[in-house]
């Protein structure tokens, strides 16, 4: 019997050893590691001993002197995918799984990963899918980081997922200037395609805000889409909505489209708004651009909707660049539209450039619209040699309709339209072509003007000039009021000078020009109203180098028509 008894007390002992080390435990699978971002598979064999919800990850970054906890994950089951980013590259960090059984924490698996370092000029990183993409160029802020694409990147089925792996909508990379893309990517002509973003924010495009440099990839089938019933501005563009002193460099746009709703809005083809950012080399077609709801102010052009400098002469340029497509306008207040940049700021550069668009566009307020520029402004005059427009064509139709004639009376309003720049401020153009269309339905009542010439709008203070350039195109007016029509500007001062005794000039300089035909038809709307205002060859005063015997000129009064061929 003490025998037995002994027997069985060794036996329940043995089984006590055995339970004592039978703790939970851990395991990690397909992990994937990048140079800010860590991304695993974690299975925890809970034993039947593990407090539901208490399976915890702390991720510690490692450095020579300490450790620092970057950050805890909290699992709601036993198995599942983890993921953290944000953190630094070529950088140790220690993971520690924790969870609660006995009633105590214990740590049941720890290990050291250490994330990629960056990628050089000459050792980039090479990005081949679109998770890739995203999770490489959204997360680093470094201007030293390279990447290249090794492939296209088609966005066809891309799913994004949050760091707790839920599935959120994509609405672009870096969408604000504190997470702003400052690294560079180069394409190697590889094309990012088939993406669709839909976004309330103030930034937006495949890049929301951009730093870095762009070079050798292209764009084709980007729609971005955008509603803000804020009065907040919104920067948009199917490239970038913001570049702040980036760089674009043989970067092309392909059968893409552009569509914003909101108050106050940059709208750009390619870029939104462009601060002391240069894009050269840059093919563009098939772009559809929609801006609409914007009862505050509309800046809108072809490959961005607003170009200029920073306050160190970090000037904005545009070289080498065509772009063509469609520009829809609904309702806007104050509008600057432009075929290639809507507003053009002092210190800007546009060389050999084409924008060919066909514009549709109604408007109730002060409205400047160009074919190639929709406003062209300099400080002063001394700036013209810092500004200029030269190696341009300007093709398309502008077809405008003002829709409220009260908000013209009430405001005061001006509309410039110009086959190439609605409004000119001592701007300096040379060699351009120019072959528009212009269709204007407009009411101006008392208090309103309404300017269009084939080259300028209207040349506004200072002095504009016009070099070496061909005129081909149409004005034809369906307008109730005062319409003041011209083939080259309209003048908007007589060469008075202002009190600091500075000279208003607004056309100083017109020579070697070429015209093919033009036509400019003021129609009286199909009532007895006489349409007032002026319609000439050239209104303005100090012009030199201009020879009104050039030129075949019919002039037809009564039906306020004028036809003119180049002898």
């Amino acid at each position: 019997m003490k025998k037995i008894i002994i027997f069985f007390m060794t036996l329940v002992l043995i089984f006590t050893m055995a339970g004592c080390g039978k703790s939970p435990s851990a395991k990690i699978e397909n992990e994937d590691i990048r140079r800010s971002s860590y991304k695993f598979d974690l299975k925890v064999d809970d034993k039947g001993m593990v407090t539901k919800g208490s399976v915890l990850v702390d991720f510690y970054k490692l450095t020579k002197k300490d450790e620092t906890l970057f950050t805890t994950k909290t699992l709601t089951t036993f198995e599942e995918t983890v993921s953290v980013t944000g953190l630094e590259s070529d950088t140790d960090y220690r993971c520690d799984v924790k969870c609660t059984y006995n009633k105590k924490a214990h740590i049941i698996y720890s290990w050291v990963v250490k994330t990629k370092k960056d990628g050089t000029q000459f050792d980039p990183i090479v990005i081949t899918t679109a998770s890739e993409l995203v999770d490489c160029l959204s997360n680093d802020y470094s201007t030293d980081a390279y990447y290249e694409l090794g492939n296209d990147i088609d966005f066809t089925g891309y799913k994004k997922t949050d760091s707790e792996g839920t599935e959120i909508a994509f609405t672009g990379l870096s969408s604000t200037s504190s997470t702003a893309f400052c690294g560079y990517l180069n394409g190697k002509g590889h094309t990012i395609k088939n993406v669709t973003l839909s976004s309330e924010a103030s930034y937006n495009g495949f890049f929301g805000y951009l730093k870095g440099t762009l070079e050798d990839v292209n764009f084709d089938k980007i729609n971005v889409s955008v509603k803000r019933s804020t009065s907040s501005t919104t920067y948009t563009g199917a490239i970038c909505g913001y570049g702040y002193q980036a760089k674009l460099i043989n970067v092309n746009l392909t059968n893409s489209k552009v569509e914003v709703d909101a108050k106050t809005q940059y709208t750009g083809g390619l870029i939104g708004y462009s601060f002391a950012t240069n894009t050269t080399y840059s093919e563009n077609s098939n772009v559809e651009i929609i801006a609409k709801g914007a009862s505050q102010t509309c800046y809108v052009g072809g490959v961005t909707s607003y170009l200029c400098q920073n306050s160190s002469s970090k000037f904005g340029k545009i070289y080498h660049a065509s772009v063509s497509g469609s520009i829809t306008v609904t309702e806007a207040n104050t509008l600057f539209y432009g075929g290639l940049v809507g507003f053009m700021k002092a210190g800007s550069f546009i060389d050999r450039a084409v924008a060919n668009f066909d514009g549709v566009i109604t408007s109730y307020g002060n409205a400047m619209i160009g074919g190639l520029i929709g406003k062209a402004n300099l400080n002063t005059v001394e700036d013209i040699t810092e500004q200029y427009v030269k190696n341009v064509v300007a093709k398309g139709t502008i077809g405008y309709k003002s829709i409220k004639e009260e908000a013209i009376v009430d405001n005061d309003c001006e509309t410039m339209i110009g086959g190439l720049i609605g409004s000119a401020t001592a701007v300096k153009v040379n060699d351009a072509y120019i072959e528009m269309a212009i269709d204007i339905e407009s009411k101006v009542a008392e208090g309103g003007s309404l300017y269009s010439g084939l080259v300028f709008g209207r040349g506004y203070e200072y002095h504009t000039e016009l070099h070496n350039s061909i005129i081909n195109g149409l004005i034809k007016s369906v307008t109730t009021g005062s319409h003041a029509a011209a083939i080259i500007s309209i003048a908007s001062y007589d060469g008075s000078t202002y009190d600091d005794g500075g000279v208003r000039k607004p056309l100083s300089v017109i020579d070697s020009l070429t015209v093919n035909h033009i036509k400019i038809e003021l129609d009286k709307d199909g009532t007895t109203e006489t349409v007032t205002g002026a319609i000439s060859i050239v209104d303005a005063v100090n012009v030199s180098g201009w020879d009104s015997a050039i030129w075949n000129a019919t002039v037809d009064s009564t039906n306020n028509t004028i036809d003119v061929t180049f002898k």
